[in-house]
């Protein structure tokens, strides 16, 4: 009795068989075996095995080429087939012994073209790599349309610090971390549907919670600026998202543990009045930053985030 099966690989030998193949009749010549049951998922790169278990007679029915190289030039990418093998005796379960002389196989299979992602992203979003070690990572930020081209931001004049964002990571997710990364929009002050009013001359402003009314920076613009940690899922072997500082079902808070310190880039002029002020997509209102000078740039920590646009403290309440 013979059994051809695909076996994965542990150590280098022959580990646990995935699948059989199905079983005709071998003739003298070329045999084709065909996977029994669902198709069989290989990932490229990743060392298999071609087992045939000889459980009784049959020693013979596979016979050595004595060809030399048995890889197939014509291989896929990824893909190759090693020269020699492994052996041990038929129905043991010992040890696997080295075997220099090679078979004649060939794999064959499809290549599953990657599915479309649902909701592309849009032409304006900047997205940053994803950050594997959650210390010291400053990521750049752009606040204007020029700074983004493909995806990333070209000549980032703002800044987002994540150094303390593992904090924000509930507790029975944390080991399972895989890591944090951005994604920025920009939009101009105008755009319909934005959180930022328009006033009877022309000119943009905001309000906080309490109705206290903020004038926009002009020229300016409105950034939207989400964190999002990327956890493994282990019950279900698959990676899962969650966006901090706001909400997103099913998290229930919408605050950072620690605040991220974010930094925007200072206006010419009434630089004393700047602040930067921050909306949650749940926010009835805007809320005003304290905010530092930092070497042209203005800087706030905040537990939110979100809406992000520079207004000007009125007068009265000029630091």
């Amino acid at each position: 009795m013979l059994d051809v099966g695909i076996w994965s690989s542990s150590g280098g030998n022959p580990s646990t068989k995935k699948r059989s193949f199905s079983s005709t009749a071998f003739v003298a010549g070329r045999n084709t075996l065909t996977a029994s049951g669902s198709r069989v998922k290989l990932e490229a790169n990743t060392k298999y095995f071609v087992v045939l278990d000889v459980t009784s007679g049959a020693s013979d029915d596979f016979r050595i080429e004595n060809t030399g190289s048995a890889d197939d030039p014509g291989a896929a990418e990824g893909w190759s087939v090693d020269d020699g093998g492994k052996y041990r005796n038929a129905g043991s379960n010992g040890g696997w012994s080295d075997w220099t002389q090679s078979r004649m196989i060939a794999v064959w299979g499809y290549v599953a073209a990657p599915a479309a992602p649902a909701n592309p992203d849009p032409s304006n979003l900047a997205r940053g790599a994803v950050q594997w070690e959650p210390v010291g990572a400053m990521h750049g930020l752009p606040t204007r349309m020029g700074e983004i081209h493909s995806n990333k931001p070209s000549n980032p004049t703002g800044s987002v610090d994540l150094s303390n964002i593992a904090a924000s990571v509930r507790e029975e997710r944390a080991p399972h971390s895989r890591g944090f990364y951005l994604t920025t929009q920009v939009f101009g002050l105008g755009e319909r549907s934005r959180p930022v009013r328009a006033g009877p001359d022309g000119s943009r402003y905001i309000e906080d919670e309490t109705g206290q009314r903020y004038a926009v920076v002009s020229p300016g613009s409105l950034l939207l600026v989400k964190i999002w940690h990327v956890y493994h899922r282990p019950e279900r072997g698959t990676n899962s998202i969650e966006l901090l500082g706001d909400a997103f079902y099913p998290r229930l808070d919408n605050r950072l543990t620690e605040p991220v310190e974010v930094c925007l880039p200072a206006p010419a002029r009434d630089t004393e009045r700047v602040r930067i002020a921050v909306q949650g997509r749940l926010d009835s209102g805007w809320t005003v930053l304290a905010t530092t000078l930092k070497d042209g740039q203005v800087c706030a920590e905040t537990v939110r985030v979100g809406w992000l646009v520079l207004v000007l403290a009125p007068e009265s309440k000029a630091a």
